[in-house]
């Protein structure tokens, strides 16, 4: 595979097993998406990390379902660039990594609790505003 083109370039077999995913997108917090990142390596000469990761079904942006973990490439993103290329490369399929699901459902469940909680926070500011 070539040092420049390398990134973008895949292989049939790879591009294939991509296809069978269908779309990874999101469509008002409803679709599929990556979560989780683990066993991180980054090339720092040519911009590009490697990580394993789980393939999501998701609901209101919280991953529910499990579909399939794999290892993929893509560009090096600094964190909270919003604006960086979302291209990837899945690289092979892995077992279901469950250490990493199960750590990725216990943070949805963090976040859905304190989303819930500042909620009701609100509410009762709220409430004792009007009455």
């Amino acid at each position: 595979m070539p040092e420049i083109g390398g990134f973008q370039a895949t292989s049939t077999i790879t591009a294939q097993e991509f296809k069978s995913f269908g779309r990874v997108r999101l469509y008002r917090g409803i679709g599929r998406k990556f979560y989780g990142r683990s066993d991180y390596s980054h090339d720092s000469q040519r911009e590009i990390e490697e990580f394993d990761t789980t393939f999501w079904f998701v609901f209101l942006f919280v991953p529910v379902i499990p579909l399939r973990s794999c290892r993929i490439r893509r560009r090096y993103r600094r964190r909270w660039n919003l604006f960086a290329s979302k291209t990837y490369q899945v690289l092979h399929r892995l077992p279901m990594r469950w250490g990493q699901i199960l750590l990725t459902w216990l943070e949805a469940a963090v976040v859905v609790l304190v989303v819930r909680v500042i909620g009701r926070m609100f509410l009762e500011y709220l409430r004792r505003q009007v009455g």
